[in-house]
């Protein structure tokens, strides 16, 4: 994962018309940009996010950040873009986390595996629900509702695995 510099005090290229982040977004977010900081700096995140959470009332939130990005960390097939804990930008790969979070929140969890493959290997991308799960909940409980994210459509290489309305196994 990679937080290295960007220039927080430039101009990005954000994408016309992106709707700000909500206050549960911008939450989740800085936990997860928190944490990749702390990783990289080796400096203990953890006191600070049980802090934020707990204040917020998802006490629970906390350890399931540390749970999901260790795991993100171990499983990642790529260099994941995450910016730095004030950075007003978002990348596509913290956009990808926040919505399935939100998916997960949603109950929406039938394509989370392969949306989330473009930032984990296969194998992760299939074990790391249970993690998404925990994040959702935990912030679900404390009242955390990330926005809902429209259905995702299955990735156009899984259509060719589909079983056909109305098939039996014989």
């Amino acid at each position: 994962m990679s937080d290295d510099a960007h220039g927080c005090d430039e101009t990005h290229d954000d994408k016309a018309g992106a709707p700000p982040l909500t206050r549960a977004e911008t939450l989740v977010l800085w936990g997860i940009r928190a944490w990749v900081t702390g990783h990289r700096h080796d400096i203990p995140v953890m006191p600070n996010l049980r802090t934020a959470f707990r204040a917020e009332g998802a006490p629970a939130a906390a350890e399931a950040v540390d749970d999901l990005m260790g795991f993100i960390g171990r499983g990642a097939g790529r260099t994941i873009r995450v910016n730095c804990p004030r950075c007003r930008h978002v990348t596509e790969d913290e956009r990808l986390l926040l919505d399935v979070v939100a998916l997960y929140q949603q109950g929406e969890t039938m394509w989370a595996p392969f949306l989330i493959r473009a930032i984990l290997t296969p194998v992760a991308s299939r074990l790391c629900g249970p993690l998404f799960a925990a994040l959702a909940e935990a912030l679900s409980d404390g009242g955390i509702l990330l926005p809902a994210v429209a259905s995702q459509a299955p990735p156009p290489d899984i259509a060719a695995h589909a079983i056909p309305v109305g098939s039996t196994i014989h």
